[in-house]
């Protein structure tokens, strides 16, 4: 009976202080031509050489300029064109200069991607 008694006072002061809204107030409304629009994402910008493709999983390795390491990018599917990015990673050679502007959602995710003069 006490843990209930707890329970219930914990829940009483949660709908107080506003803590158990699933919705935040400033949140556009569900429906509403702002929800609509993509989310706001932090973007960086790398330029290097593509060193690897795959297909099959519509991702490319990148080597960065002035770094050993090279890395996967993927397409990013929210917000985006993704049937057009997935088009221009089919066209991707090995070899090509780019400059990609990504964000990090699960590892890096390509927004978009340019072509770059050669060195």
């Amino acid at each position: 009976m006490r843990h209930s008694t707890l329970l219930a006072a914990a829940v009483v002061a949660c709908f107080a202080t506003g803590t158990l809204y699933a919705e935040d107030a400033t949140a556009p409304a569900q429906g509403s031509p702002a929800s609509a629009a993509a989310p706001a994402v932090e973007t960086a910008v790398a330029i290097g050489t593509v060193t690897a493709k795959d297909d099959q999983r519509h991702s490319f390795t990148f080597k960065e300029d002035g770094s050993d390491d090279t890395l996967e990018y993927r397409a990013y599917f929210r917000g985006h064109d993704v049937k057009a990015m997935l088009e221009v990673i089919k066209n991707l050679q090995v070899g090509d200069r780019r400059k990609i502007t990504y964000t990090e959602n699960e590892g890096r995710r390509a927004i978009k991607i340019e072509a770059v003069d050669a060195k």
